[in-house]
């Protein structure tokens, strides 16, 4: 079954090169053929887009450099919404693919190859749990690969990485996608990116963690058992002598 995967995973990888695919990851290539991938999928929309879909999903599980040239040749191609789209549910499924083959086929190699790495990230899940994940996806701090690997190696479920993985690309997959509106005029990835929206991205990041933050200190407020109030002292009862009767009034 690992074999398998392995190879089937080599095979597409192969492929894709052997194919030349890989220079689409490249910014000057895709200037360069943006009008000839424009006709193409308006000869054949369906088919351009499925096999652009496919392309992308194995880039992001083999986690080659590039994803933002194809995110920015998205919007430029399929527009905006549609390129967003398909960015997001492919780079997502392609994430998830790593994730999982870390977990059940590359783990013992994955502990030897970026075990001192991954202490930060193992460290923040298991403090923080989806909210770290969420953070690390929005504001790239640490490696793409190592994030899809090393949190495959923690107890997350797979459906709890799905969608906070999705859910937290989502904001920089639309900024790509906007970004190949203006294709023609970019020299580099990064000219997407401006001191505002990076600042932006980081808001956003430190949102979640600071709310789960808040949340937990008033469920510890309401844990936190009062101080009992002290009982009202007990007034000591009159002991009566012994021998001595109450006196009765008789009615003459």
């Amino acid at each position: 079954m690992r074999v398998g995967l392995v190879l089937v995973v080599g095979a597409a990888f192969a492929a894709f090169f052997l194919t030349g695919g890989h220079e689409l990851l490249d910014l000057s290539t895709m200037q360069e053929r943006e009008e000839e991938l424009r006709a193409l999928y308006e000869a054949q929309p369906v088919a351009f887009a499925a096999v652009f879909f496919v392309l992308y999903a194995l880039v992001a599980t083999t986690s080659v450099p590039g994803g933002a040239v194809l995110t920015m040749g998205a919007g430029a191609i399929f527009g905006v919404a549609l390129g967003a789209l398909l960015v997001s549910f492919a780079s997502t499924i392609g994430a998830t693919a790593a994730f999982l083959i870390s977990r059940y086929v590359l783990g013992d190699w994955v502990r030897r190859r970026f075990g001192a790495r991954l202490e930060k990230l193992d460290e923040g899940i298991r403090r923080e749990g989806a909210a770290y994940l969420f953070m690390v996806r929005l504001v790239p701090a640490i490696p793409f690969l190592a994030v899809n690997v090393g949190t495959g190696l923690t107890r997350m479920p797979v459906l709890t990485y799905y969608w906070v993985s999705q859910a937290g690309m989502l904001a920089g997959t639309v900024l790509f996608a906007h970004a190949g509106r203006r294709l023609a005029e970019l020299e580099s990835p990064g000219d997407a990116l401006s001191l505002g929206v990076v600042g932006t991205f980081v808001a956003l990041a430190v949102v979640p963690l600071a709310v789960k933050k808040i949340v937990e200190r008033l469920r510890a407020r309401r844990a936190w058992p009062a101080s009992p109030a002290r009982p009202a002292p007990r007034r000591a009862a009159r002991r009566r002598r012994p021998g001595r009767r109450r006196r009765t009034w008789a009615r003459r």
